[in-house]
Order: structure tokens, then sequence, then C-alpha cells
């Protein structure tokens, strides 16, 4: 049955859906001795995390942090500005012929027509009727919408996580 349990939560854990507390209870199962032999791989990981969780800075390391910040600033500025620019001027040099129309000339047609854009093939309009163009428009921003929140939403979860992690090692 604890094996069962165990799955369940390496599933949502490689999902990104454990809980902390989930999460220390598989970090315990992989302290154990005896685990399930398809488990074994996965003994390193959390032993590394393990180590990683213990790890602590070194005394010296606030010292050494804020002599660097107090160190007077380089005068490099100039040249981190030479160097931006040359960059940039290669880059747009660089870029031009690909940005350049080959001469063709937009012209406007009639819906369903062919046309030509800059020296691509002949694309043709998928809709006659312009309101269906637009349904089908909103459709694709709607789903790419939806995308982008989920997306979000999982983001704000786990930087949630990142955040109590930190909390409880501050704790300890």
């Amino acid at each position: 049955m604890e094996q069962q349990k165990i799955m369940a939560l390496m599933d949502k854990y490689w999902l990104a859906e454990t809980s902390v507390e989930e999460e220390a209870v598989l970090g315990a199962y992989f302290r154990q001795p005896d685990i399930a032999p398809e488990l074994e791989p996965f003994r390193y990981l959390f032993a590394y995390y393990e180590e990683e969780s213990q790890l602590v800075p070194s005394a010296a390391l606030e010292e050494k942090i804020m002599k660097i910040i107090e160190q007077p600033p380089r005068r490099l500025g100039w040249w981190y500005g030479a160097a931006a620019a040359v960059v940039l001027g290669i880059g747009l040099y660089l870029a031009y012929p690909l940005l350049r129309p080959h001469g063709e000339e937009v012209v406007k047609v009639p819906v369903g027509k062919e046309i030509v854009v800059a020296g691509r093939e002949h694309v043709t309009d998928t809709y006659d009727d312009p309101q269906e163009a637009l349904v089908a428009v909103q459709k694709a921003l709607m789903t790419v919408s939806v995308k982008i929140d989920r997306g979000k939403h999982m983001t704000q979860q786990r930087i949630g996580r990142l955040n109590d992690r930190w909390k409880m090692a501050v704790r300890d």
C-alpha cells in the first residue's frame, strides 16, 4: 500500500503538483534503507536535495559580498557603450538584406484572391466572410489567453513553493 502511495506522489512530483509536506514524505521514504527496486534510481535525486538543503554559507560570505559592493566602480562604462554600438551596428548590417523587400509591391486584392508577399509563395485568403474570420481570430486569441493564464498560474504556484521552502530554510 505504501508503495502505491509513493508512486502516486512521484507522479504528482513530476507534474510539479506536490506540496512541501508531500515532498517531505518522499524525502523520508528515499532515506529509508529498503525501498522498491524500481524507485532506487530516484534515491540519488532526493539525496542530492537533502545534501543541498544542508549547505550553509560560510561566515565570511557576507564580508566578501560587502567588500565587492563597497569597491569603487570601474571606469569602463564607455567601453561597454562602444562595444554595444559595434555589436548593434554589425547586427543591423547583417540583418538589413533579410529585412529589405525584394522588389515586389504590395497590392490590395479582393477577398479570396491570390497575393504575393515579399518574395514568398502565393498566399490565399482562408475566409470569404469577414465575420467568420473575426470569429476564428477571437477563438485563437482565447486559446492563447487560456494557455498563458494556465502558465502564469503554474508559475505562481512554483514561486509560492520556492518561497515556502526558503522560509523553512531560513527558520532552520
